[in-house]
């Protein structure tokens, strides 16, 4: 079976790199397959990549030097390589903020989540099921089809909750504070009572 082209989709007769090299260098339909929704970091690499399957040719056409040629093909390679990560992390990317959505929009989600918050765990469970950073993220990104914009949503809500963990952390390490305070004046009134009763007992045996 032959092999498929990374930037034009074309299948090709031929499964080797230099079937694929030669198609790119020499095949006029070539031409990256960016589309709208794509990053613009990948539209930016896909031009620099266009632009050195031309200079690829070019040096084919007036008998560019061995080196010229083998530092184009080794950008080429890097460049298609990049391009093809960035490109499975964006889909990677649409599908997950694509799932968030759908699980928001689940009844049967949501209905589970209330009922883990009546079925024994009370408040803490409900917290988790309503509040929770997932829960969030997948109730205020329905719509969203930027990866950016959820990106920047989901670091949002996650400094929300930092924040949020901050004042409580802080508000348990005061009450843990008080406690120890009342505890103490509690026991040094204790102890004074006692040294009070040790003196009354002293003056009648007196």
């Amino acid at each position: 079976m032959g092999r498929t082209c990374e930037r034009c989709g074309k299948v090709l007769k031929g499964s080797t790199d230099e079937a694929l090299q030669a198609h790119q260098r020499e095949n006029e339909s070539c031409r990256p397959r960016a589309g709208a929704k794509e990053s613009q970091r990948i539209k930016e690499l896909d031009a620099k990549l266009q632009l050195l399957i031309e200079e690829g040719r070019a040096l084919g056409m007036r008998g560019g030097s061995f080196e010229a040629s083998e530092k184009n093909e080794r950008e080429r390679a890097e460049l298609q390589e990049e391009i093809k990560r960035l490109r499975q992390e964006h889909r990677d990317e649409k599908k997950m903020v694509k799932t968030i959505a759908q699980e928001s929009l689940s009844a049967a989600s949501w209905t589970q989540s209330l009922a883990a918050a009546f079925s024994g765990d009370g408040d803490a469970r409900f917290t988790r099921g309503d509040n929770s950073i997932d829960q969030r993220l997948a109730s205020e990104t329905v719509g969203l089809v930027s990866t950016a914009d959820f990106r920047a949503k989901r670091l949002a809500i996650e400094m929300e909750a930092t924040r949020k963990q901050e004042i409580e952390d802080q508000k348990e390490q005061e009450r843990i504070a008080m406690e120890k305070i009342r505890k103490r004046e509690k026991k040094q009134k204790r102890e004074q009572e006692q040294r009070r009763t040790l003196s009354f007992d002293e003056a009648d045996d007196g």
